[in-house]
């Protein structure tokens, strides 16, 4: 390893070598600087005169752990949060702050270190006739450079603790409001399982009260008995939350159709309801009663005899349920058709489809959750994500 180098000589007295900067500055470093040259472990002479504090780990990334090449994606940021989005903003504008006033010390470091490899022939060996005018003005001119870069130095380093702060500050905001907003989604979740568990034993109280009274119903009644047709399901109730979700979501359609508009101060006029294989009309009784559309009437059909009977018994729906055949009902009189799978043959099914696309009226709706192939129909355009809500448009 090459040894440190001695006080150069050449000055005119030895309180002017002493004067010098450079003197003491290579005095101290310059066995450093050998070091680094020969690949040895001994520190550059900048890190030993500007020390850098080791980095936060909550920045700690790519770029030799300085946080540089991190981005507002590499966050996790709740995008339907405006909170928490600002918050990560402005942590991700902070962190771009930082790495530049990072970037902007580790030039005028490099710069120092140029500095440092210029002056190091300079003062060693000792040779007094390299230590001229010439040698003299030379490390004067590096020594008023270093004192200049020195400065700036100082200066960056100042504006990366202002950086720093302003990150931790951005880091910890960021931090609180991710943590508020983990704590809502949490409440959240915890709020729609309630829900969901509310929702299901209702309906399956609901439930038990229809059938309940289908049944007791049935017994008084001199005959139920009725031979479904080959391909024809019975009677399969649609959930309950599946069926108000897609009332909801008619409601909503309703509301923004013009042919729909209400000549009041409704969102639209009345619809009138049918639906295709309503069994003893717990759908009718639902549809008639939550209130979540503006129906003027409410109805269904059934080629069930038998179960239309029930439904008139049961629940006093003699006016609203009809024993009639799908494949000849005329659907053209309605503004809303529900269907939900009647056939378990697709043919049956597709030929259903192929009646209730050419006789519905234009502008109306069908509800037909588990459709066979709605989509061959150019005349009805699905109007929802789930392609259970259709409308004809000619």
């Amino acid at each position: 390893m090459i040894a440190a180098a001695p006080p150069p000589t050449g000055y005119d007295t030895p309180a002017a070598a002493k004067s010098d900067p450079l003197f003491h500055l290579f005095t101290k470093y310059s066995g450093g600087l050998a070091a680094c040259r020969e690949g040895g472990s001994a520190p550059c002479p900048h890190s030993l005169l500007f020390p850098r504090p080791p980095l936060s780990a909550h920045y700690a990334r790519d770029r030799n752990k300085t946080g540089a090449g991190m981005t507002h994606d590499d966050l996790p940021v709740p995008r339907d949060n405006p909170i928490v989005l600002r918050a990560a903003l402005r942590l991700g504008d902070a962190l771009a702050d930082l790495d530049a006033a990072l970037a902007e010390q580790a030039r005028l470091r490099r710069k120092i270190d140029d500095i440092l490899r210029q002056a190091n022939p300079l003062l060693t060996p000792l040779d007094p006739n390299r230590n001229g005018p010439a040698e003299r003005a030379r490390i004067r001119a590096l020594t008023l450079r270093h004192t200049t870069l020195q400065k700036s130095l100082d200066k960056a380093t100042q504006a990366e603790t202002l950086a720093r702060q302003r990150f931790e500050a951005c880091r910890a905001d960021y931090a609180d409001a991710f943590d508020r907003h983990s704590i809502a989604q949490a409440d959240l979740h915890a709020t729609l399982r309630q829900s969901h568990r509310n929702a299901a034993a209702i309906e399956r109280s609901l439930l038990h009260l229809f059938e309940t009274e289908w049944a007791a119903t049935a017994d008084g009644l001199p005959d139920t008995s009725f031979d479904m047709p080959q391909g024809s399901y019975s009677y399969i109730p649609l959930a309950i939350q599946r069926y108000l979700s897609m009332l909801c979501e008619l409601d909503m359609q309703l509301s923004n159709d013009p042919a729909y508009a209400a000549e009041d101060d409704q969102r639209y006029r009345p619809v009138s309801f049918v639906e295709v294989g309503c069994g003893p009309g717990r759908n009718v009784i639902i549809a008639q009663s939550c209130g979540l559309c503006r129906f003027s009437r409410v109805s269904g059909f059934d080629i069930d005899s038998a179960a239309i009977d029930i439904g008139r018994h049961a629940f006093g729906l003699a006016p609203d349920l009809t024993v009639a055949d799908a494949m000849t009902f005329d659907y053209g009189v309605y503004d809303v058709v529900f269907s939900f799978r009647p056939f378990s043959s697709d043919r049956m099914q597709g030929q259903l489809e192929a009646h209730i696309a050419a006789t519905m009226r234009p502008g109306g709706y069908l509800l037909a959750p588990l459709s066979h192939d709605l989509g061959r129909y150019p005349a009805l355009i699905p109007v929802d994500r789930s392609y259970d809500i259709w409308k004809k448009i000619a």
